[in-house]
């Protein structure tokens, strides 16, 4: 695994991250009720009240201190779309929020039965855990994943695939325990009754007994594909399964997108239920806060308990370490990303022409010349593609101080590669 803590972001790109988690805001244009107005000897006093709190605080850089004081006195309201903000407002003492909230993405009245450990109990391979944001049970058996993504690259459809098929693997076991519970209990009832009374039925695992599952995920930045729909949110994978015949199957695994930042960018006129509930995880522009409230005053609340942490830095500094931490290793996976696609357009070219070179091979002598020219490119490419790993690998380890094999794992190569790939450009720069 990548290890961030080696990893430094520069002052600018703190004082960036620290404006992604608590961003300024107009407080005068905000409801009476939801102006702080604090002093910094105030915020600092509090701050300093408690050893534990104040060690938390001064073990920051000091860009996010800035930004905790300047949030505590009400000059920058707080992102909740970070897990522990999010988990706080909607903790399990305050389960019909996360009731009402999935009752109108899902589009039907759910009633949450039981919290499931984030941590699934299904092991790959690689004895890795599948941690998930939040995951629940309904009182109609279902199970519900509730994905909080701040950065889709992080989320690309096929881990909510996986995501789903592990939920369905806990649920299948989950009731194979159940039943095997069960039938001890009807087999020591049935040795209890006489040889003329009639005994129970022993319970066999029947698969219609498994309960739908349902990914959602809320995005704060879409990935491209959601680009082709402008005008649409919410997109949801939902109930059935469609084969090319036209025949029609009941699904158990289903799945609902939301991106926020389109949703930000359309216009609501009437307001309803769901979009002031977007507005509430989407947005802090005072003229929205203004809005849900009037048309539901009952969000005052919300509103209310992030405007509480402000006279709790106790509370709040458990939380914000670990906002950060989050931060910077998606910023960290950001970077690698970017630097692995740009690795990979060259390896795409490189084997879309390979395989011309290929079919060009068998053919007459009137085509060698445009086979050589192919076989130059082809070469000039593979030049390219070593001179960008080691470019690529050199800047991780200086840009982010990071040793060798930690840029080369973080760019998914090897250190052999690398250092092949090093001899290979040094020969290359030599001969020219």
């Amino acid at each position: 695994m990548t290890n961030f803590t080696k990893w430094k972001l520069t002052p600018d790109e703190r004082q960036l991250q620290s404006l992604k988690l608590f961003p300024f805001i107009d407080r005068e244009q905000l409801p009476e009720a939801l102006r702080s107005r604090r002093l910094r000897e105030e915020v600092m006093a509090d701050i300093e009240k408690d050893p534990v709190t104040l060690g938390v605080f001064q073990k920051l850089a000091q860009e996010y201190q800035e930004a905790v004081v300047q949030f505590c006195m009400g000059n920058r309201g707080m992102s909740i779309l970070y897990d522990p903000f999010f988990k706080q407002i909607f903790r399990e003492e305050k389960m019909e929020r996360l009731e009402k909230l999935l009752s109108l993405i899902m589009g039907q009245k759910v009633t949450i039965v039981k919290d499931i450990p984030l941590e699934v109990t299904r092991r790959g391979d690689d004895a890795s855990l599948m941690i998930m944001d939040l995951v629940v049970q309904l009182e109609s058996g279902a199970y519900v994943n509730l994905e909080i993504q701040r950065n889709t690259h992080d989320f690309p459809f096929e881990r909510a695939e996986c995501y789903a098929s592990d939920i369905m693997v806990y649920q299948y076991d989950q009731l194979k325990i159940e039943n095997k519970v069960l039938n001890r209990r009807i087999k020591e009832r049935n040795a209890e009754k006489g040889e003329d009374e009639e005994k129970e039925k022993i319970i066999r695992f029947d698969y219609r007994q498994m309960h739908p599952v349902y990914v959602i995920v809320l995005m704060n930045s879409r990935s491209k594909k959601f680009d082709r729909y402008p005008d649409d949110y919410i997109h949801k994978s939902i109930d059935e399964m469609r084969f090319d015949t036209g025949l029609t199957e009941r699904s158990l695994k289903n799945y609902i997108y939301v991106s926020l930042d389109i949703f930000r960018k359309m216009e609501h006129n009437e307001l309803t239920e769901l979009e002031a509930w977007m507005y509430f995880l989407a947005s802090d522009k005072p003229e929205d806060v203004k809005r849900v409230i009037e048309k539901y005053p009952e969000f005052m609340n919300l509103y209310q308990e992030i405007i509480r942490f402000r006279y709790n830095p106790k509370e709040l500094m458990t939380m914000v370490p670990e906002a950060i931490r989050m931060m910077d290793e998606g910023s960290f996976q950001l970077m690698i990303d970017r630097l692995q696609e740009e690795l990979d357009t060259k390896v795409g070219q490189l084997a879309e022409l390979t395989e011309q070179n290929e079919e060009l091979t068998g053919q007459n002598e009137e085509l060698a010349g445009r086979n050589e020219e192919l076989a130059g490119r082809n070469a000039k490419l593979k030049d390219e593609k070593r001179q960008m790993l080691v470019e690529n690998v050199d800047n991780v380890m200086k840009n982010f101080h990071v040793d060798l094999q930690t840029a080369c794992a973080g760019l998914g190569t090897t250190v052999e590669t690398y250092t092949a790939a090093k001899e290979a450009v040094g020969n290359f720069r030599a001969e020219k």
